[in-house]
């Protein structure tokens, strides 16, 4: 988890049934900023890639899930 774990405050994971995606709440106390981040990986025994910002997803939120179908 070296790509996800920084000194923010990461939280509240959701990984994909195929272990290939990995979704999180990042929370910044000093800033107070708070988004949800997604990474990706190609197989499940590499490591995941550096997260990004899910920008379509606005406001305060947290604790992303994933639906049966994962959508």
């Amino acid at each position: 988890m070296k790509n996800i774990n920084t000194s923010e405050l990461e939280y509240a994971a959701c990984i994909s049934q195929s272990g290939l995606e990995l979704f999180f709440t990042r929370w910044n106390p000093k800033s107070g900023r708070i988004g949800v981040y997604r990474a990706t990986r190609a197989r499940t025994t590499l490591p995941f890639s550096p997260p990004r910002r899910v920008a379509a997803i606005t406001g305060l939120v947290e604790a992303p899930a994933l639906s049966p179908d994962e959508r």
